[in-house]
């Protein structure tokens, strides 16, 4: 249910950008995003061997 909700706005983000500003910025959207999504798996941490009953 999340990634349908959340898969909701990515176009309409990019297609509101392309109308408004040009294709150009709709690179510029996803190069950002692509950013914060490995900023964001960098400071994830390893639950591999995490005991999550305690």
């Amino acid at each position: 249910m999340a990634a349908i909700t959340g898969g909701t706005f990515a176009p309409t983000i990019a297609s509101a950008l392309v109308m408004n500003f040009g294709i150009q910025t709709l690179g510029w959207y996803l190069g950002a995003m692509a950013v914060i999504a490995l900023v964001a798996l960098v400071f994830f941490r390893e639950s591999k061997d995490v005991d999550f009953e305690q």
